[in-house]
């Protein structure tokens, strides 16, 4: 899939950011059936996409601490561009345990990612992580036309670029 994402958020004309986060995933699956209760699907996401932000904020940071509402301070802006990217693969079970196949579904699943957000202008990444996500979710059905579904895990996100930027840039 191909698709951009872009923020733009403006208080009262005194802070403003503006990002832009063009993105592309890839994703492949491979599905094994072990018999007619369990099968095991593997597959692998690979996100990656630039991007560019503009942040103004009415005052500096160095000044936050000894803030005076009343005096005159000069604005302060930072921008950043670069690039991320993303491989994760995943693995998800499908279990039946009772003979009535559509009754009872459980779903354990496990996903790793490595995350990466590097800065145009610096070799160094400015952000790399690596997440374990575990996950379960079962549904039960109780009619033929009604179910209960649950679920519960664990999900790593990719932080904003605007959010890993750092003012001395490593």
């Amino acid at each position: 899939s191909i698709g951009v994402d872009n923020t733009f958020f403006n208080a009262g004309g005194g802070i403003q950011i503006t990002q832009s986060i063009p993105s592309i995933e890839f994703r492949g699956e491979a599905e094994a059936t072990f018999n007619e209760s369990s099968s095991l699907l593997v597959g692998m996401d690979l996100i990656s996409g630039l991007y560019t932000f503009d942040a103004q904020l009415p005052f500096s940071l160095s000044n936050v601490a000894n803030f005076d509402p009343l005096a005159e301070r000069d604005p302060i802006g930072f921008d950043g561009a670069g690039y991320y990217s993303s491989p994760d693969m995943y693995f998800q079970g499908t279990f039946h345990p009772l003979k009535d196949k559509d009754r009872w579904t459980i779903y354990p699943g496990m996903r790793f990612s490595l995350i990466q957000v590097n800065d145009n202008e610096n070799s160094v990444p400015l952000m790399q992580a690596i997440g374990y996500d575990p996950r379960l979710s079962t549904r039960f059905g109780i009619t033929e036309n009604s179910s209960i579904k649950a679920g519960v895990g664990q999900y790593t996100q990719t932080p904003q670029p605007f959010e890993t930027w750092r003012p001395e840039g490593s």
